[in-house]
């Protein structure tokens, strides 16, 4: 298993065209990750979009040495983004109640929110009562 450390080296030589001595063991989802951070680039998309097919196909250790040939060189790779999961808010009582009456994906929920606010909401002790949430 590669550390991060190897990855980023890897990654960085995909642009610098610096030859790497030794690919170490890597798996797809290796291959996949240098794919979407290739692809946050507009103009290498149109040129990466035929070699996707391969990811599945070839190996690993093949698929890298495909995507080496066919990035452009530049002096640096692009700097990767640290992406911070997002938390979600614990959902109100009342608001998933009524999302199990009526059955409703998290989408549709979306949709009604605005409804919810300004009528259940409002009185929303009420609703506790009435949904037996609160004695």
């Amino acid at each position: 298993m590669m550390d991060f450390k190897d990855i980023l080296s890897l990654y960085n030589s995909l642009y610098t065209k610096v030859p790497v001595n030794f690919i170490p063991e890597h798996t797809v989802q290796t291959s996949i990750m240098f794919t979407k951070w290739v692809i946050r680039e507009p103009e290498l998309v149109a040129k990466m979009k035929p070699l996707f097919q391969y990811i599945f196909a070839i190996s690993p250790k093949h698929y890298y040495w495909l995507l080496f040939t066919h990035i452009p060189k530049r002096a640096t790779a692009p700097k990767i983004k640290k992406y911070n999961k997002s938390r979600k808010k614990a959902e109100d009582k009342v608001v998933t109640r009524v999302r199990e009456i009526f059955d409703w994906t998290a989408g549709e929920l979306d949709i009604m929110r605005p409804i919810l606010d300004k009528t259940i909401m409002k009185e929303k002790k009420f609703w506790e009562r009435e949904f037996g949430l609160k004695f």
